[in-house]
């Protein structure tokens, strides 16, 4: 996969995505059902991302944790808000489709959380037949073979 700029992930990143697939133990082994993420730039030049993560609890409740994410040149320094702005996590994008409605993201391992693959889907895209579409065009999403086995669809 090329990698993309800043410039091109302003543009593409915006917008609200729902949680596709992940490895991530939050997402997996815990009650947080309908995982999504929305991102809106808040500054071009160096870009930062402003992210909301909802999810509902398995009573119904719908939760929100929102941060900040600064473009570093390869990646993503995230760091939350309020007493989460202590909480400082590294990602970036692995992959994207050609129509850019999916989109891989890789997080570093940092004091709280594993590293980790998840892939995040466009709110309107029909994802019925994206698993086997990803597992097929497994190089473009930036994922290997065992990244790929890891991965708990949600």
């Amino acid at each position: 996969m090329e990698t993309l700029d800043d410039r091109a992930l302003a543009e593409l990143l915006p917008g609200r995505w729902v949680i596709l697939a992940t490895n991530f133990p939050v997402w997996l082994l815990t009650a947080h059902l309908n995982p999504s993420v929305e991102y809106e730039v808040v500054k071009k030049d160096p870009l930062v991302l402003a992210s909301v993560i909802r999810f509902e609890t398995e009573d119904g409740e719908e939760k929100a944790v929102y941060g900040r994410s600064r473009w570093t040149g390869n990646g993503f320094v995230r760091r939350g808000t309020g007493l989460r702005r202590f909480v400082k996590g590294r990602w970036s994008v692995g992959g994207v489709s050609e129509a850019g409605h999916v989109v891989t993201i890789r997080t570093e391992k940092s004091m709280v959380f594993p590293d980790g693959v998840t892939l995040i889907v466009r709110d309107d895209v029909d994802t019925d037949q994206l698993r086997a579409h990803v597992a097929n065009n497994s190089t473009r999403f930036g994922l290997t073979a065992e990244d790929f086995a890891s991965l708990g669809w949600i």
